[in-house]
């Protein structure tokens, strides 16, 4: 699809997991790693305020409980660095088990 072909009146931006938490909590390498979609993200959203488009962010907000959270499998933390594939459901993943 070309952009020119979006109806702009049918099209918003949906931003997830744009949190000021990630990047300001890293190191120095972490933000300069970071600083190209942060910069992208501030270029688009101004366009798309510019177009008139409503912008959301999504925020995850999940129950005391926990119960709305999911278990992830994946080799990869959110760096992408390798982590131990399969975890132990003893503590901090125990609540993902079924009951």
């Amino acid at each position: 699809m070309n952009v020119n072909d979006f109806d702009l009146k049918k099209t918003a931006l949906l931003f997830f997991d744009i949190l000021n938490g990630y990047y300001h909590s890293g190191d120095a390498a972490a933000q300069a790693r970071m600083k190209p979609w942060v910069d992208n993200a501030v270029r688009i959203i101004k366009a798309g305020r510019q177009a008139g488009l409503p912008i959301f962010f999504a925020k995850g907000n999940h129950r005391p409980d926990n119960a709305t959270s999911a278990l992830l499998l994946t080799d990869t933390n959110n760096s992408f660095e390798a982590v131990a594939q399969w975890r132990s459901h003893e503590g901090k993943d125990a609540r993902h088990r079924r009951r």
